[in-house]
This record gives structure tokens, C-alpha cells and sequence, in this order.
């Protein structure tokens, strides 16, 4: 991890922290600020707004999630059936951990679930489903890959109801308890329910992970080329020649990075430091910055 990427990392484990003492409305940005240890002005480096952390947070909290899953199931120690029992037993406790918070972001943050978001919880659905797969064949074998999507629509149903009236009616329940009773279903399920049925789901329509990051790849591409236009059109509100050149130079080689095949952050975090002494650009810069989560120099 980078140094721009730890200080980014910190700015949201100190938002959430404030968060959950004190509520998302009664917390400044200069509180955040100061947890970090940081001034106002350079979190605005790294977040556009404090409701930007909140899409930040549940990206967080679901990376943190995958990786000690994927932990788990690294786990040399462990047999496949306590490897899925486990992984079920860890989400309903960092479940049980975070509802509080979850709750509150979701009713007082104002968080609008707009395309962006919409693609962004596809993906991150796509990508826990992907991992509970892994889990299920690791536990039955590759030969029950054809009842997969049926066994994974019951169990993830079951589990996405219990994780419901926990966030919404406040019931407490143990990781362990979720973890052997989760694992019993799926025996039951894959051992006679299932095994005495045709296939019954039908997923070639849903997207892969690997789709939906293609598209998640492109809308960024998409959106930051909005940005670029913007900055394009302010360029021509420049009376001296000079700076109107340079600045279509930096924005050339911006487009050059953006539509790269693999675009690097780095490169475009160095473009846009060419424009930080242009006021009237510094809102796209800020928003170009939050694309590619970078910070701004």
C-alpha cells in the first residue's frame, strides 16, 4: 500500500469511528480532519465531500470482508466443511459489528443510489456470490456445479433474510450459531432437496464479476471524459495564449491516460498537478482525482 493510499485508508477508519460516536449529521469534515491529524484543506485531496466516504466505507468494509474469507478458505487446518462454517460464522459477526453503523449511513447520510452506485453493488454482490461458490464446490465437488446457482439462491436468500431482521428488527445472532445452521441447510439441500431435482435457475444472464468490472471500467472511463470536456470548455476563458497551449497540452495527455487500456493513476495524479494553480479548474480536478482515488498534489 502507498503512502497516499494508507492516508486514504486512515481518513475512513477515522470516519467511521466518529461515525458511530457521535452520527454521520453531527460529524464535520473538520472533525475527520483532525482525527487524522490532517488539515481541512488536505482531506479535500483526498474526498470531494464527506458523503464521498460513505460510497468509500462500504467498499471498504466488503474488501476487508473478501479478504479474511479468502483467508479462511486458504486455511490449511481447517476441512472444507469447517471452512464453509466458518466463512458463515465470520460474516454474521462483522455483520453483528457493523449494523449499527450500516443503519445509520444508510437513513441519515443521503446516500443516492445512482448508476455508478447501482453498478458498484452489482459488482460487490457478483463478487460475494463468486466467493460462497468457491466455498460450496470446495464442500460438495466439482460434480455439483450444475445445482450451484439453486443451492446459492436458497442459502444467500437465507442468509441476506437473517442479515435483514438483524439491521432492521435489531436480532442478535451468533457467528457460531449462523455458521452451523447455515451448514446444515446446505447439507440438507445439496443431499436431498436438490439432488432429486432438475436445475431450476437459469444464470446466463446475469453478468460475471469479470463483466461487470468491464463495465464498472468503462463508466469510469465515461465519467472522467465528462470531467476532461468540462475542464476543455473552461480552457477557452483564458485570455493569455501561453497558458491556454500548456493547458491543452495537460488536458491532451490526460485524455491519453484516461483512455488507456490499463490507465495509471500515478500518471494522472502527476497531469493533474499541472492544473492546481488554476482556480476556475480546481472542481474538476477535484472530481478527476475522486475518479481515480488519488490524491491531489
Amino acid at each position: 500500500m502507498s503512502r497516499s493510499e494508507a492516508k486514504r485508508t486512515r481518513i475512513i477508519c477515522q470516519a467511521m469511528d466518529l461515525f458511530r460516536a457521535q452520527g454521520f449529521q453531527n460529524t464535520t469534515v473538520q472533525q475527520i480532519a483532525d482525527a487524522c491529524e490532517m488539515s481541512k484543506g488536505a482531506f479535500y485531496l483526498y474526498f470531494v465531500s464527506k458523503q464521498e466516504i460513505v460510497r468509500a466505507i462500504f467498499e471498504y468494509q466488503s474488501d476487508t470482508m473478501v479478504q479474511s474469507l479468502e483467508a479462511i478458505r486458504s486455511r490449511k487446518d481447517l476441512t472444507p466443511r469447517q471452512k464453509f462454517q466458518a466463512h458463515v460464522a465470520y460474516q454474521f459477526d462483522e455483520m453483528g459489528k457493523q449494523q449499527s453503523l450500516t443503519l445509520m449511513l444508510l437513513n441519515d447520510a443521503g446516500y443516492k443510489l445512482d448508476e455508478a452506485t447501482m453498478l458498484m453493488a452489482q459488482k460487490l454482490h457478483a463478487d460475494w456470490v463468486n466467493l460462497f461458490e468457491k466455498f460450496v464446490i470446495d464442500l460438495y465437488g466439482q460434480s455439483f456445479r450444475p445445482r450451484l446457482p439453486d443451492l446459492t439462491l436458497i442459502v444467500m436468500g437465507t442468509i441476506n433474510e437473517l442479515y435483514s431482521q438483524m439491521l432492521l428488527h435489531g436480532l442478535a445472532i451468533e457467528g457460531q450459531d449462523a455458521g452451523k445452521f447455515i451448514t446444515d441447510l446446505a447439507d440438507d439441500l445439496a443431499q436431498e432437496f436438490l439432488a432429486r431435482r432438475t436445475p431450476f435457475l437459469d444464470i446466463s444472464h446475469i453478468p460475471t464479476p469479470e463483466q461487470l468490472e468491464t463495465q464498472m471500467e468503462q463508466q469510469l472511463k465515461d465519467r472522467a471524459l465528462l470531467q476532461l470536456e468540462h475542464l476543455r470548455n473552461k480552457a477557452n476563458d483564458f485570455n493569455d495564449e501561453e497558458i491556454i497551449a500548456d493547458l491543452r497540452a495537460t488536458l491532451d495527455l490526460l485524455a491519453d491516460a484516461i483512455n488507456a487500456p490499463a490507465p495509471n493513476p500515478i500518471l494522472i495524479q502527476a497531469l493533474l498537478a499541472n492544473l492546481k494553480n488554476l482556480p476556475s479548474l480546481q472542481g474538476g480536478r477535484r472530481e478527476l482525482a475522486n475518479l481515480y482515488k488519488v490524491k491531489l498534489l
